[in-house]
């Protein structure tokens, strides 16, 4: 279920930055490659994400008693490590291009309710404050 909220809340963010139209007031004001870096870092982020999911366990006990199973932990540690911090970064990049669309003309309120609704609540935000 969990999974299904975060894609969900992904491809809601996405069609928010795809289809935000703001008429003459900004979207021609988003720096050139916007979109395309939106729909990079989800990919990358699912990506990263998949890879967290899909790690191998190194919980068992073979993992604290053999010599064999604590390099492999410590491995998968230092691998974890590195995953979770690109996970990290995507989110700071998510944050990054919200602050885009806010640059560009699109008040703090909307930028942020149109990345977490879906398309047709934003555009019944839109049409209701316009």
């Amino acid at each position: 279920r969990m999974i299904g909220e975060v894609k969900a809340y992904l491809l809601s963010y996405y069609q928010g930055h795809r289809d935000w139209d703001w008429g003459a007031n900004g979207r021609g004001k988003l720096p050139a490659g916007h979109l395309s870096q939106v729909r990079y870092v989800v990919a990358q982020l699912v990506v990263a994400m998949r890879d967290v999911l899909t790690a191998p366990n190194t919980t068992r006990q073979e993992h604290f008693h053999t010599e064999w199973g604590r390099r492999q932990r410590m491995k998968m540690a230092t691998i974890y490590r590195e995953i979770n911090q690109r996970i990290a970064s995507h989110f700071d990049k998510i944050s990054h291009a919200v602050e885009e669309l806010n640059t560009a003309a699109c008040p703090a309120t909307r930028a942020r309710g149109c990345v977490s609704t879906s398309r047709s609540r934003c555009a019944r935000g839109r049409s209701s404050s316009s």
